[in-house]
């Protein structure tokens, strides 16, 4: 985890290996992708792929709330 601390904004971004989201903040993180890739955006494609165990989940928090997600595939 590069964790950072919260703006003045109360904007805060943090870095996560799979391995280290805990089990709250894993669910919290698939909840938010669920609602947003499969229910809003009607994605055909499944959303748990097997590919976050080898990728970066970057989390942005807004006020203490989930407000954004990405997830960054390395390459390869």
């Amino acid at each position: 985890m590069l964790p950072s601390s919260p703006s003045a904004t109360g904007i805060q971004l943090t870095w996560y290996k799979f391995a280290e989201l805990p089990p709250v903040l894993l669910y919290e993180s698939l909840r938010f992708r669920q609602s947003i890739f499969i229910v809003e955006q009607g994605s055909p494609y499944p959303d748990l792929d097997g590919v976050d165990l080898r990728a970066g989940h970057l989390l942005l928090r807004a006020e203490g709330e989930l407000a954004g997600y990405l997830r960054f595939i390395p390459p390869g």
